[in-house]
C-alpha cells in the first residue's frame, strides 16, 4: 500500500524517500519525513520491528551519556583518594629533587610529579564529561539522522573501551555485562536502521 502525506504547499502527494514535493518542489521537512516513517511503520510489520531496535539503540545512547557522568564521578573520587595518599608520601620530599624512579620512562622532579598526580583526577572527570556530552549530542542528532548518529555512537563506544583496555587491560572485565548489552543494542540498531532505509527505498520504488 502506498504511504503518503499531503504537501501543505500544493496538496500534492509526498511519499517516503522524497526530499522535495514532486508537484511543487517544496522541501520535505524533518517533521514530514517522521510522519511518513510512522505511517510506514504502522502499515509494515517489518518496518515496525526495525524501528523498535532503532529506538532501543537511541535509548542506549542516552543511557551511555548518563553512565559516563556517573562513571566519571566515581573514577574522580577514587583517583582523588589515591592521589591524596600519593601526595602524602611526597609531602616531605624536596620539590626540586629528581624522583628516584622514572615515571613512564621519564625522569622528573618531585614538584612535576605532584602536579601530575593532582591533575589526574580532574582529567578523568573532564574526559568522561566530554564523552557524556558527546553521547547526549548524538542522542539529539538521532532525532534527525538515525543511522549516522547510531554509527558514530557505536564507533565512539568501541574506540573508548579499546583505548582503555590498551592503557589498562584490567578495564576489559569492568562492567563487562553493561558493555556487551550496549554493544549489542547499538550494533542491532545500525543493522535495523539500514534495513529500514532499504524498506523505505523499496516502498518509494513501488509508489
Amino acid at each position: 500500500m502506498k504511504v503518503s502525506i499531503m504537501c501543505p504547499a500544493c496538496s500534492g502527494q509526498i511519499v517516503v524517500g522524497d526530499k522535495f514535493c514532486e508537484s511543487c518542489g517544496a522541501a520535505v521537512t524533518d517533521e514530514q519525513r517522521a510522519a511518513l516513517r510512522e505511517r510506514l511503520e504502522r502499515s509494515s510489520g517489518d518496518m515496525a520491528a526495525h524501528m523498535k531496535h532503532v529506538r532501543e539503540a537511541r535509548q542506549t545512547i542516552i543511557l551511555l551519556a548518563v553512565m559516563f557522568v556517573l562513571g566519571g564521578v566515581v573514577m574522580y573520587l577514587l583517583a582523588r583518594g589515591q592521589a591524596e595518599d600519593a601526595l602524602a608520601n611526597l609531602r616531605d620530599m624536596d620539590p626540586e629533587m629528581i624522583f628516584p624512579q622514572p615515571i613512564g620512562g621519564e625522569s622528573m622532579t618531585v614538584a612535576r610529579l605532584r602536579d601530575l598526580i593532582e591533575s589526574e583526577p580532574r582529567q578523568l572527570l573532564l574526559v568522561n564529561l566530554f564523552l557524556s556530552a558527546l553521547m547526549a549530542g548524538l542522542w539529539f542528532w538521532a532525532k534527525k539522522s538515525l543511522l549516522p548518529a547510531i554509527l558514530v555512537a557505536l564507533a565512539v563506544f568501541v574506540t573508548v573501551h579499546v583505548a582503555s583496555a590498551i592503557v589498562d587491560p584490567k578495564t576489559i572485565v569492568q562492567g563487562i555485562i553493561i558493555k556487551i548489552v550496549a554493544l549489542v543494542a547499538l550494533t542491532r540498531g545500525v543493522k535495523a536502521a539500514l534495513a529500514a532505509r532499504r524498506l523505505e527505498a523499496d516502498h518509494r520504488s513501488l509508489a
